[in-house]
């Protein structure tokens, strides 16, 4: 079928605060090309209250009263587009892009404290604040043809990219004055991966196929404290190629596999 398509779709929500949703798609197809786009967006905000009254019965009686407040901000963005050609029934080629970016804040402000009956009481005040960001893109290929009588190629391509950031910093106060600590995670990966598999279906339900398999990964984690108390950068890199033979048959029902593979 060919023509275009387009659709939006919105949704505005209220508790307390506005939150939203939107997104879109798009699609064409025409003279053996297909094309596609996909967008959507979430805005949100939550906020949650607790409280908790505890009463403990020993030598001394202890009162203890606890209230949490936070508040939860959250944003993303995702997309997603591609296109394939039809070069005929048994030949395509497929481009396809997914990409994301996401953003949440949140803020917690604990109050504790523990009145006895006698002696001193214990007040303690505790802010958090979390801070995450991240970011994914991914993008992948494949092409597919089958020739001859009973020939079939088959070849996928992926990248990915996937970073993030995360940041906390909490404070104390209590009656021996403030207290502060902060860290920040961060990371940062990429993948790149390939396919590639030629098979050929021969009569009396046998089929061999030869394929190869390549990745290779490189990322980054660091853990970073503002006290330098303990700080951690760590980094990994991996790359593995995979050569195999598959051969199958049926025999009286039974299906046998003959596997040989070569990884380093």
């Amino acid at each position: 079928d060919e023509g275009l398509s387009f659709n939006v779709n919105t949704n505005e929500t209220f508790a307390r605060y506005f939150s939203q949703n939107h997104g879109a798609n798009l699609s064409y197809s025409k003279n053996n090309w297909d094309l596609f786009f996909t967008y959507s967006y979430n805005n949100s905000k939550n906020r949650q209250l607790d409280s908790s009254v505890l009463t403990t019965y020993a030598d001394t009686l202890w009162n203890k009263t606890e209230s949490l407040h936070s508040i939860l901000k959250n944003n993303t963005h995702n997309y997603k587009l591609g296109v394939t050609r039809h070069f005929s029934p048994r030949t395509q080629l497929s481009v396809q892009y997914i990409g994301g970016t996401s953003k949440d804040n949140e803020g917690k402000t604990n109050e504790m404290s523990m009145i006895p009956d006698k002696g001193n009481p214990t007040l303690l005040n505790t802010n958090v604040d979390n801070r995450e960001k991240g970011k994914n893109h991914h993008l992948s290929t494949s092409f597919n043809t089958a020739f001859g009588e009973s020939w079939n190629l088959d070849a996928y391509g992926d990248y990915i990219h996937k970073s993030g950031d995360y940041s906390r910093n909490i404070q104390e106060n209590d009656e021996s004055g403030m207290s502060e600590i902060s860290f920040l995670q961060n990371g940062k990966w990429d993948i790149y991966a390939l396919h590639a598999q030629l098979s050929k279906t021969i009569k009396g339900g046998r089929e061999l196929s030869v394929g190869y398999d390549f990745s290779h990964t490189d990322g980054t984690d660091k853990l970073l404290y503002s006290t330098d108390i303990y700080n951690n950068i760590s980094h990994n890199k991996e790359t593995r190629n995979s050569f195999y033979v598959n051969y199958s048959f049926y025999i009286c029902s039974l299906n046998y596999y003959f596997f040989i593979n070569f990884t380093k």
